[in-house]
């Protein structure tokens, strides 16, 4: 038997596949019959069934909004975003204080842009990032460095990466 709560992995693929209604599907079906009660404790099956106060559960729709919705990927040399939308319904999906190289990057995220803009909590002696965007093969269309004082700004569609300036950079 396949329990719902387990397919969010579906709902992260379909959004790479860039089929955002077959995601909402998966996301409803993880959320949507496994929280429960006034609290809105997560179970593990729906309708209250299995292990209850299911933490597991809430991790994998966490993972649905920021890797899924958010587009996030996290490699050893950058952090990017892969067509970054909000959820249906939704004007806009924020991820607040993203930890990044010592960075906390404040990311807003609407159907047409994805701003990134240093936190003022930022410590000064964090390293520099810079933010590319680029669409499928194409070469570099905007670098932008990131900054506390205004936030840089592209395109939804395409990819957004945050790298570290290399000193030479500088």
């Amino acid at each position: 038997q396949t329990y719902p709560m387990y397919m969010w992995i579906f709902a992260i693929l379909n959004l790479a596949l860039g089929q955002p209604e077959d995601a909402a599907k998966f996301l409803h079906d993880t959320a949507g019959h496994n929280v429960l009660g006034p609290f809105r404790i997560w179970s593990e099956m729906p309708n209250g069934k299995g292990c209850p106060n299911f933490l597991t559960a809430a991790g994998a729709y966490l993972q649905i909004l920021w890797a899924g919705y958010g587009g996030l990927r996290l490699r050893d040399d950058r952090l990017s975003f892969h067509n970054p939308r909000p959820l249906g319904n939704t004007t806009a999906l924020r991820l607040r204080a993203l930890a990044y190289r010592g960075n906390l990057i404040d990311v807003r995220i609407s159907e047409q842009w994805i701003s990134l803009q240093l936190l003022h909590d930022t410590p000064r002696q964090a390293a520099t990032l810079q933010a590319t965007w680029s669409q499928g093969e194409a070469l570099v269309v905007q670098k932008e460095r990131l900054s506390r004082t205004a936030p840089v700004r592209f395109s939804c569609k395409g990819t957004v990466s945050v790298t570290e300036v290399s000193s030479l950079e500088l």
